[in-house]
């Protein structure tokens, strides 16, 4: 399994935009270096890769690393494991909008949540939205499985309604089942 950090840095960024700290005036020197928000991506086989999150600077995070450029007519991100509905963590689904197929994993109240944003990015090229909570998991392209766990957490600000859910905030266990191998936990 191979893990790419995308982004490590808070939403908003490193430095952040209206932040004058002496840390964000040192990146912007060119002092400290300058992060992204957090985003990660995670293959099985180093030819299907899944999102963690798609933050609002993912098209930059996407063209900086060589193994997620696409190829002639496809894309090798197969899809998306939101951990929550935070805008910081959703704003990038929209820079994936031309990818049709994509299967996007979240909790039932943030599928819910971004019911407007599924049904305008379902018609610019339809995707696949599932719950990640299902009993048991799911297999993901490229040889991974993965299990979704609840945390305690709440919706965010811009949820006008706010549900008694309070599976707002999941975890996700990912491993990698190699062929003819065991279970492998381990990172590459």
């Amino acid at each position: 399994m191979r893990v790419v950090l995308l982004g490590t840095a808070a939403g908003g960024g490193f430095p952040r935009w209206n932040c004058a700290c002496v840390r964000c005036d040192a990146a912007r020197d060119g002092k400290l270096p300058a992060r992204g928000p957090e985003c990660a991506a995670v293959t099985g086989n180093s030819r299907d890769w899944w999102l963690l999150n798609t933050s609002p600077d993912l098209r930059t995070q996407l063209t900086a690393v060589a193994a997620l450029w696409p190829g002639p007519r496809h894309t090798p991100v197969r899809g998306v494991l939101l951990t929550d509905a935070e805008a910081d963590h959703v704003a990038g689904l929209a820079v994936l909008r031309d990818a049709a197929g994509l299967k996007t994993y979240a909790a039932p109240p943030v599928l819910a949540a971004l019911g407007p944003a599924r049904a305008a990015l379902d018609r610019q090229a339809p995707w696949e939205w599932a719950d990640s909570l299902a009993e048991g998991g799911f297999v993901l392209a490229g040889g991974l499985v993965v299990t979704a766990h609840p945390v305690a957490g709440r919706a965010p600000a811009y949820v006008p309604a706010r549900s008694s859910d309070r599976r707002w905030v999941s975890v996700y266990r990912i491993e990698a089942w190699p062929p003819g191998g065991s279970w492998c936990t381990h990172l590459a």
